[in-house]
This record gives C-alpha cells, sequence and structure tokens, in this order.
C-alpha cells in the first residue's frame, strides 16, 4: 500500500543500484538549509575568534560585535553564500550521485565548502572595502579563516545530515525470529 501511495503522490526514491546518492529536489533544499543552519551558529565563535585574532580593542569588542556585528555582517553574507553556492553544490551532488560512499561525498562538499567560504569572506570584504588593494584585501581576510573553517564544516555537516535523512534505517528481525531461525537452519 505504502509503494502505491508513495506514486500516486510522486514520492518515488530517485536512488537505484546505479546511482545510490540521488535526491530530490527537497532532500537537496534540506540539506542547503541545514548547512546554513549549522554556519548561523558556527558564526558566533568564529566571529569571536575573527575578532581575536584581528587585534581588536580586548573583551570590550566582543559584545558589540555580537549585536552588531553578526546581524549586520554575518546574516547578510551567509544568505548570499546560501543564495550563490547553493547551484554549484546542486551540480556537485549531481555528479557524485553514482559514489556511494558517504564518506566521499562528505570530504568533497567539505572541500567545496572551504572554496566558497574563501570565496564569500573575500567578497564580503570587497565589498565592505571596495577601494583596497588586492594585497590589502588579502592580508584583511586572513584573520577570517575561522569564518572559511565554519563554512567548511557547515558545508559538510549539511550534506552528511542529508545522507543520514534519506537513508533507510536498518531493519532488524525481533530476537524470537532470529532464534526460531537459528534453530532451523
Amino acid at each position: 500500500m505504502s509503494d502505491q501511495l508513495d506514486r500516486r503522490y510522486g514520492r518515488i526514491d530517485p536512488r537505484t543500484p546505479d546511482e545510490p546518492m540521488a535526491f530530490t529536489f527537497g532532500e537537496f533544499t534540506r540539506g542547503a538549509f541545514g548547512a546554513w543552519g549549522w554556519f548561523l551558529l558556527l558564526a558566533v565563535p568564529a566571529l569571536l575568534l575573527y575578532l581575536g585574532l584581528s587585534g581588536s580593542s580586548g573583551l570590550g569588542a566582543l559584545p558589540l560585535a555580537l549585536i552588531f556585528g553578526w546581524p549586520l555582517y554575518v546574516l547578510p553574507a551567509s544568505i548570499a553564500a546560501l543564495l550563490a553556492g547553493a547551484p554549484p553544490a546542486w551540480l556537485l551532488g549531481w555528479s557524485l550521485r553514482r559514489v556511494g560512499s558517504a564518506s566521499a561525498h562528505v570530504v568533497a562538499f567539505g572541500v567545496y565548502g572551504t572554496v566558497l567560504g574563501i570565496a564569500m569572506t573575500w567578497a564580503t570584504f570587497a565589498v565592505l572595502w571596495p577601494s583596497t588593494s588586492s594585497a590589502a584585501l588579502a592580508a584583511m581576510t586572513m584573520p577570517a579563516a575561522p569564518f572559511v573553517a565554519a563554512s567548511a564544516i557547515s558545508v559538510a555537516l549539511g550534506r552528511h545530515g542529508a545522507i543520514l535523512r534519506t537513508r533507510p534505517a536498518p531493519i532488524t528481525p525481533p530476537a524470537d525470529e532470529i532464534t526460531e531461525a537459528a534453530a532451523d537452519g
């Protein structure tokens, strides 16, 4: 009955033996928003580390950075990263659909998150300080390494969470069936 309902309402599993990691648009969207949520959580310690690495004016700057820096800089940049990073992430997932190893997917998406984090950090600094030279911009973005790490970790966690949600739970027969099969066998 469940298969009939799934076919009727269009919920057919896209995964086949040839494409064990295929996905639907809904599964991709959940993974993308999962990665974004992880980044928003990891951005708070990344912001604090950035302030520590950039030589800010001590502990007094931390509350102000959390109050103003997170909603004014981190949140808009993360929304831009979600919108700009989703199409390449879709292509990466689509190109890896025949690779059955979950760890290969997590590593590939972690590398993609690193590249996305570097690009978005560079773009954010370029938008905030447009007249700065490339060399000065590179020096300014070096303390932003915690944001790049947060991006890499969050994209990998988003993909890992999507894999866990789409894989069926293993079926374990009740203990009495196991003992009966052992006695018969």
